[in-house]
């Protein structure tokens, strides 16, 4: 099966999704959490990367990273790794904590930034944890009171900027279809074709842009 495009640059903004293996919970206990943070701590310090908002659930989690160099790759598969070993050694416990590869939305933070920040921000709110989302103690501040700069999150110019940018510099490849679609003129609905992933891309811009 191909693997999702990821598109990676000094400056870029993404919107990212871990979930448990099979749906299973990935943080248990209050130790759990903050453990998490300590990793998402040293990674901003090791890798340069910027944590702009958290929401820790139960069998998932949202970030919104900034990464001044590009290695977002780098940074939350360091992160993911180095928190499964803790998982797993503390229980005793053998296999895959996550679901997989990562999901990383490439965000047009000067468009989606706010939106995006209110999604991730309503998710404990939404999973009717709590009525507020101000009760919830494992989000953090709104990235938009910090300075600023499918698999694309943006308007029109901001997709066609990184398809004419970053496209066409790697050649067609088996686990990456999109390039040939690209490399062949199609446009954002060409390349994605895959109906119940423009289905859920849609969706979430949707849901984004209405919360």
């Amino acid at each position: 099966m191909a693997r999702p495009l990821r598109v990676e640059f000094p400056g870029a903004f993404y919107h990212i999704i871990n979930r448990g293996n099979a749906g299973e919970d990935v943080f248990k206990s209050l130790r759990d959490r903050e453990k998490f943070l300590d990793y998402l701590e040293t990674a901003s310090s090791r890798f340069s990367i910027r944590i702009h908002t958290y929401c820790l659930m139960t069998n998932h989690y949202h970030l919104l990273v900034e990464t001044p160099e590009a290695n977002l790759s780098q940074a939350i598969q360091w992160v993911n790794v180095s928190y499964a070993v803790y998982f797993n050694t503390k229980r005793q416990r053998r296999g895959h904590l996550f679901q997989g590869r990562f999901k990383a939305l490439l965000v047009d933070a000067d468009e989606y930034l706010k939106h995006l920040s209110r999604y991730i921000h309503l998710n404990p709110v939404r999973a009717k944890m709590v009525k507020s989302a101000s009760d919830y103690p494992w989000t953090l501040e709104d990235p938009g009171k910090s300075p600023v700069g499918g698999f694309i999150l943006g308007g029109q110019d901001f997709v066609s900027w990184v398809k004419e940018t970053f496209l066409p510099l790697e050649p067609a490849s088996k686990e990456k279809p999109q390039l040939t679609a690209r490399q062949s003129g199609a446009d954002l609905n060409d390349i994605v074709k895959d109906k119940k992933l423009k289905g859920r891309i849609k969706r979430l811009e949707k849901q984004i842009l209405n919360n």
